[in-house]
């Protein structure tokens, strides 16, 4: 059956539907290159002045349907004109000249997590369904029921473009430091590596002093390029006509005097440090709940990419080249009301917004981490304790990378040759930008050994006895959290050990590990290590990538676990590889 025929058999189905009329039957549009139908919505009343009681939408399917989307748009001739939650930006019409753009959100939002989507995919009921579902969003607006409190609150559709991404910090703290803020426009430094992402730095007012400062990680350097952005602090979200972003720079003006703020007087007073031939980002920014009806918690940034402003020779007619010709110049010309808002990516990437996926509790990620060790066991915990949060952790070792290394470990060819620490510090910084890590380029001694009161947390994966031993000898001037992680032969073995103690108890670790430690020498002897290079000592020990990550993963789970807990006592944990009748792991079981 081809497609046009399982449209025109699905949309008999329309019958079923009240409130609902087929205005027009299927029809190709070559602009946009798919199916459309034309039907009109009546309504019994309506509490909405932007709902009428009869209003028209279209209806769309892909070429292929029943696959590719379908989609249901308001008509540009008696359709709606205003813009509502759980549609996108109805500012802009399309190029066909039949509907509005403001396609309506129908789906679940968790149709792409859940296993069963709520909208049906075969070509009998998908179009139903969503004819459907646009009745009842209409019956919604018109009763102003699209949203309640305790829902997610819903950024309005700003349609950006991915030239640039702008990215701040901003949590419930920021949030205070903005209340206490005195200017509400002003200039605000924005750091870029070179990539198209800038991070934003401190905003100060027009006169230069600080409003409020942003703090990063080592990721974000001092010493990249560093330009000046404009910033103005609004009381809520900038839309019009209900719930539409400006798309114009009218519509900016009309939505920020909607809040008594004047658009032109603040790009008066900071547009004169732009020009410089080029164009420069103003960021807006307002402040939102994290749901519906609820208090205001953060302070959410949009940013617009401003058009080159005049400068030199190019000032309005009849006024001189200063700054009075060219601001006469941009407003009649450059920033006049039709011009289209190039509005960029911008997003906030503090610490809590990038953990939302999953991280520790506060017991673990305000601690502060020494890594001892930075071999490939070191490198997977390191990992995970930083993508669950951990910002402020130290790698410490001596050894250099080289090529062999990278059979198991996460650092690449890019690090051969390069200190392990100093390059997997690195790598951390990279994985979040509110990160502070740092390398040591030492093996722990006896000369360092007082560097550990700097730490709350002290995770050996050294797996060398001589370190274990400086750490049994230093006695600290506080508490620590001790956590020794290593693995036996071929990764068939974890041994798991947790101390907080002023040092660490090397008698009872021995004590408690001497006969797996055994076996697994036993192990070792019995089988021949492969061998790496030439030399009179060079044997490495066996295991895959696979088998490290995996340890790795089960011994930070554990490490979790006894720091978010608080486990005042030692604890000794030995794990073996559980395999089945297959030979495929099944689990680690404790022994």
């Amino acid at each position: 059956m081809e497609s046009s025929e399982k449209i025109l058999f699905a949309r008999r189905r329309f019958e079923e539907i009240q409130d609902f009329d087929m205005v027009e039957d299927l029809c190709w549009d070559d602009v946009t290159k798919q199916w459309y139908i034309l039907f009109k919505i009546s309504l019994s009343f309506t509490l909405n002045k932007e709902i009428p009681k009869e209003s028209m939408w279209y209806i769309t399917c892909s070429s292929d349907y029943p696959d590719g989307e379908v989609n249901v748009y308001p008509a540009i001739e008696n359709g709606i004109m205003a813009t509502f939650n759980h549609q996108s930006n109805n500012g802009i019409t399309c190029t066909n000249g039949l509907w509005r753009k403001g396609k309506l959100c129908l789906v679940s939002p968790y149709d792409n997590i859940l296993t069963e989507q709520t909208e049906p995919h075969n070509f009998e009921d998908r179009l139903l369904w969503n004819a459907q579902r646009a009745v009842a969003w209409v019956q919604a607006a018109a009763r102003n029921k699209l949203i309640k409190a305790d829902d997610y609150y819903e950024i309005p559709d700003f349609l950006t473009q991915k030239l640039y991404y702008v990215i701040s910090n901003e949590d419930c703290v920021s949030m205070l430091e903005w209340e206490d803020a005195e200017a509400h426009y002003g200039y605000v430094d924005l750091f870029c590596a070179g990539n198209s992402k800038y991070f934003v730095g401190n905003f100060t007012d027009v006169d230069g002093k600080v409003t409020k400062g942003t703090k990063w990680g080592s990721y974000v350097n001092d010493e990249w390029n560093t330009i000046k952005a404009g910033w103005i602090l609004l009381s809520k979200e900038p839309v019009i006509n209900n719930w539409q972003a400006p798309n114009t720079f009218g519509e900016l003006k009309n939505a920020l005097h909607n809040q008594g703020v004047d658009l032109k007087c603040i790009l008066e007073k900071i547009i004169p440090r732009f020009r410089d031939k080029r164009k420069h980002i103003l960021m807006i920014g307002f402040p939102i709940p994290e749901k519906v009806g609820g208090e205001c918690q953060v302070i959410h940034w949009e940013s617009i990419l401003l058009p080159v402003l005049s400068y030199g020779n190019k000032y309005a007619n009849g006024f001189r080249s200063d700054e009075l010709g060219w601001k006469i110049r941009d407003f009649r010309t450059i920033l006049k009301k039709e011009n289209t808002l190039e509005w960029l990516l911008t997003e906030n990437w503090n610490l809590r917004a990038i953990l939302n996926r999953g991280h520790f509790k506060n017991k673990l990620t305000t601690r502060r981490v020494l890594l001892l060790g930075a071999g490939s066991l070191a490198s997977y915990v390191g990992e995970q304790l930083v993508r669950g949060g951990i910002t402020n952790i130290t790698v410490m070792d001596d050894d250099i990378y080289k090529i062999g290394n990278s059979a198991r470990h996460i650092l690449s060819i890019e690090s051969v040759g390069k200190f392990k620490a100093e390059e997997l510090a690195k790598h951390y910084n990279s994985i979040n930008p509110c990160v502070n890590a740092k390398a040591v380029c030492k093996i722990l001694n006896s000369k360092n050994a007082s560097m550990i009161n700097d730490f709350d947390i002290i995770i050996d994966c050294t797996a060398n006895n001589e370190v274990l031993k400086i750490l049994s000898q230093y006695e600290n001037s506080t508490k620590k959290i001790f956590i020794s992680i290593s693995f036996g032969y071929k990764a068939n073995t974890l041994f798991f050990a947790y101390q907080k103690t002023r040092k660490f108890d090397l008698n009872q670790y021995h004590m408690e590990f001497k006969e797996k430690l055994y076996d697994n020498q036993k192990d070792i002897e019995r089988n021949q290590l492969p061998w790496e290079g030439i030399g009179c000592w060079s044997p490495v020990f066996p295991a895959l990538a696979s088998d490290v990550q995996l340890i790795a993963t089960f011994a930070t789970n554990l490490l979790k676990k006894m720091i978010e807990k608080d486990i005042d006592d030692n604890r000794f944990y030995i794990y073996e590889r559980e395999i089945d009748e297959d030979g495929v792991l099944k689990s680690f079981v404790r022994v």
